[in-house]
C-alpha cells in the first residue's frame, strides 16, 4: 500500500525489533471508510441475494403448478445468479481493502537489529521503497559485484572468504546470484 502518510515510525536504528512488530504505521483512515462503505456494499448485495432466491423459490413453485412460463423462471434464475455474482464481487472487493488496510501497519519480517532507517514522521510512502535495513539474526548481507567475465563462476549455495582491511577475513556463503 503505497501514496500514504506515515504517522508512526516505531523502531529506529540500533533498536533490535521482533519478527512481526509495528515499524511503521500508514495513515488509514481513507481505506477504514472504504472498507465501511464496502461492508454496506456487501449487506446490500445479501439483502438482493435473499430476495432473488426467495423469488425464484415462488417462481419454481409456480412452473411446477403450469402457472408460470419457462421464460419467466428463467428470468428469475437469471437475477438470482446475478444477484449471487454481485455478492462474491462484494466480498472480493472488501477482502482486498481489508488487505490494503492490513498493510498500513509495515511489520518487520524477520527478528534483528535496525542498521538504518530512511523513513520519517510525515513521509508519503512510495511502494517499494526502502524504510529500514536490518541485521537478520546476526548475519550481515554484503552486495558484492562480479567482472561478468567471472559471473558464470559464482554459484548460489558455494562458500565465500570476504576479506577486509579493518575486519580481516569472514567466511560466508553466496544467497543469490
Amino acid at each position: 500500500t503505497g501514496g500514504l502518510t506515515a504517522i508512526g515510525v516505531h523502531a529506529d536504528e540500533g533498536q533490535y525489533v521482533r519478527q512481526g512488530a509495528i515499524l511503521v504505521k500508514l495513515n488509514d483512515q481513507v481505506l477504514r471508510a472504504q472498507l465501511a462503505q464496502q461492508e454496506a456494499a456487501l449487506q446490500s448485495a445479501e439483502a438482493l441475494l435473499a430476495q432473488e432466491n426467495a423469488a425464484l423459490g415462488r417462481a419454481q413453485e409456480l412452473r411446477e403448478r403450469g402457472f408460470l412460463s419457462q421464460a419467466s423462471l428463467d428470468a428469475a434464475l437469471a437475477q438470482q445468479r446475478t444477484a449471487a455474482a454481485q455478492v462474491a464481487s462484494a466480498r472480493a472487493a472488501r477482502s482486498e481493502t481489508a488487505t490494503r488496510l492490513d498493510q498500513t501497519n509495515i511489520r518487520a519480517p524477520v527478528s534483528g537489529l535496525v542498521i538504518s532507517r530512511s523513513v520519517t514522521r510525515g513521509q508519503i510512502v512510495q511502494p517499494g521503497a526502502e524504510l529500514f535495513r536490518m541485521v537478520r539474526d546476526g548475519r550481515l548481507e554484503l552486495d558484492a559485484q562480479v567482472p561478468e567475465t567471472e559471473l558464470a563462476l559464482v554459484r548460489a549455495g558455494q562458500s565465500a572468504t570476504v576479506r577486509s582491511d579493518q575486519v580481516g577475513e569472514a567466511p560466508g556463503t553466496v544467497r543469490i546470484v
